[in-house]
């Protein structure tokens, strides 16, 4: 979906993909693939904070029951 969304905005609004730019043909793609690379590790890393403030949370909670 992004990349046709890409490919639209650089056809309608630019004429990048009609002169023939040798970046935005031949790298598209891959500038496409490390955008979404990037953003994967981002959310991952955003994954695991979250995760580790819920079981830090719950321990706490636990003992300020306990106690």
């Amino acid at each position: 979906l992004s990349y046709y969304i890409l490919e639209y905005t650089l056809t309608v609004y630019t004429d990048l993909l009609y002169t023939g730019g040798p970046v935005i043909i031949d790298f598209m793609d891959s500038f496409l693939v490390l955008f979404f690379f990037i953003l994967a590790m981002v959310s991952l890393d955003f994954s695991n904070k979250k995760s580790t403030a819920e079981r830090e949370n719950l321990l706490l909670t636990t003992a300020a029951a306990q106690a």
